[in-house]
């Protein structure tokens, strides 16, 4: 959710291929739809830069770490991260 509570995130794995859709919190309205280039289920989303950006953390191994302008539907940025770190669950 963004930090003034107007918007929230959501990812849907169907048939390949991950969505993330931004939701209006006042009317639930569909405001953004982004196919990712995500090749597997998402981890983690957030929001961040005075909401600008939804940041993603990707399931598979190594964990890709994506940065959207959400409301272009534009990737500003890639990168791995836990390249030699694993969370608990993996264990």
């Amino acid at each position: 959710m963004t930090t003034d509570g107007e918007f929230v995130a959501s990812s849907e794995f169907y048939k390949g291929k991950v969505m993330v859709h931004v939701w209006s919190t006042k009317n639930y309205d569909n405001v953004s739809q982004i196919i990712t280039i995500q090749k597997g289920p998402i981890r983690a989303m957030a929001f961040a830069f005075a909401n600008r950006y939804l940041v993603l953390v990707g399931s598979e191994r190594p964990h890709a770490l994506l940065l959207y302008d959400w409301s272009h539907g534009v990737l500003e940025m890639t990168s791995i991260v836990s390249l030699f770190m694993s969370h608990p669950a993996d264990r």
